[in-house]
């Protein structure tokens, strides 16, 4: 599912009616993140964004029992692919594929 914020294209977020709601016993987690996103030095700068391109993989998950239930710790890396023209008179386009860890966690 795509998903447009500010003009930019963002794939690779599920769709709600996508997921296993028969696992979820009628609790709904929500989750929201930020990311600062670093353009490395050898990158030509960005003048616009059209396209972010999300993937994570899970790496591992562990279950730590907690006196208030179990907490689950996924570990994993998240990878980008954005595509964005460059600053300057060119506005040729250009991608970055750039990834870094990915560590979230949950109570069941």
């Amino acid at each position: 599912m795509d998903v447009v914020r500010n003009f930019i294209n963002i794939s690779g977020l599920a769709d709600e009616n996508e997921l296993a709601v028969s696992i979820n016993n009628g609790q709904t987690i929500q989750y929201s993140e930020t990311d600062t996103i670093y353009i490395p030095f050898n990158q030509p700068e960005i003048s616009s964004i059209f396209q972010i391109m999300i993937k994570v993989e899970l790496r591992s998950s562990r279950a730590i029992n907690t006196p208030d239930g179990a907490t689950v710790i996924f570990d994993g890396v998240k990878k980008l692919k954005i595509i964005y023209t460059e600053k300057g008179d060119t506005g040729k386009a250009s991608f970055l594929n750039t990834e870094f860890p990915y560590n979230i966690y949950c109570r069941r």
